[in-house]
């Protein structure tokens, strides 16, 4: 029964839908079939090839993720969920500037909530440019497989695409600072994930990227062993971080801690009027 009002700067269903779970999802379906097949091969049981034509399943991911836009936005009209693009600012309590869309200008509020989400993190020395030093956002628009890629980082998000481009065909270097890839994770789902990852990937462990350079051939990087990995493209991986400068909630008396996180009370409540 509350009148509600969505400001959203780029699309609905955030990084989930349009640059995350869901499309990473229908990438690795896509795949499945060649490696299960090559499974059955190795005993003798199947022979033949599949091959992934990599324009059509960006084309397909990119109906997919508008289709369920479309429905997200039917459904919120049916709720009576006003939507207004733009990016959102606080400027005093009670009162949003909508800035840079559409719908630019201002929204009174009796309570707002922040959902913004998080966007991949970079790290000093890995400036991403989207040609050759790639996040996962770009990684999704790729239509030719490149022949070589060093992703950086072997948590959730390089393994996904780790397995996705080795399976294409692409030489995939997995490289990750900690002991172990996916190193929150449980230790003994850990060991079972490096026995089947490593058939198919090179994985670096306890090693650093200390620099990059672009050359002709793509990108090499100096590595804290000595070495230098030449790679056509790179896929930084190292995590995400929080979508929070410039909302303005420090002057409305929030406090923002590290890279962006929003402290909050044990209801979640930033500063009065906002969660």
């Amino acid at each position: 029964g509350i009148d509600a009002v969505i400001v959203e700067k780029d699309q609905l269903g955030g990084t989930c839908l349009n640059w995350g779970c869901i499309p990473t999802k229908l990438y690795l379906g896509a795949v499945d079939t060649g490696a299960n097949l090559a499974d059955l091969s190795r005993l003798r049981l199947v022979s033949g090839e599949v091959n992934v034509d990599m324009p059509a399943l960006v084309n397909r991911k990119d109906k997919v993720l508008a289709a369920t836009r479309s429905a997200i936005a039917k459904e919120l009209t049916s709720l009576g969920v006003e939507v207004l693009q733009g990016r959102a600012q606080f400027k005093e309590p009670g009162l949003i500037e909508i800035q840079d869309g559409p719908d630019a200008g201002e929204l009174e509020y009796e309570q707002a909530m922040v959902a913004t989400g998080t966007a991949p993190a970079s790290l000093p020395g890995l400036e991403v440019d989207g040609e050759n030093v790639l996040n996962s956002n770009h990684a999704l628009s790729l239509t030719q497989i490149p022949e070589s890629m060093a992703i950086v980082g072997a948590g959730a998000v390089g393994l996904e695409f780790s397995q996705f481009f080795s399976r294409m065909g692409c030489q995939v270097t997995l490289l990750e600072i900690m002991d172990t890839i996916a190193p929150s994770e449980d230790p003994d789902m850990v060991k079972q994930l490096a026995r089947g990852y490593g058939k198919q990937i090179k994985i670096l462990t306890r090693t650093k990227v200390q620099g990059l350079a672009q050359n002709d051939q793509g990108v090499s990087l100096e590595l804290d062993n000595g070495q230098n990995l030449q790679v056509e493209k790179v896929l930084v991986s190292v995590g995400r971080k929080p979508c929070t400068p410039d909302l303005g909630l420090e002057g409305l008396g929030a406090e923002i801690a590290g890279p962006g996180y929003i402290k909050t009370n044990e209801n979640l409540l930033a500063c009065p009027t906002v969660y």
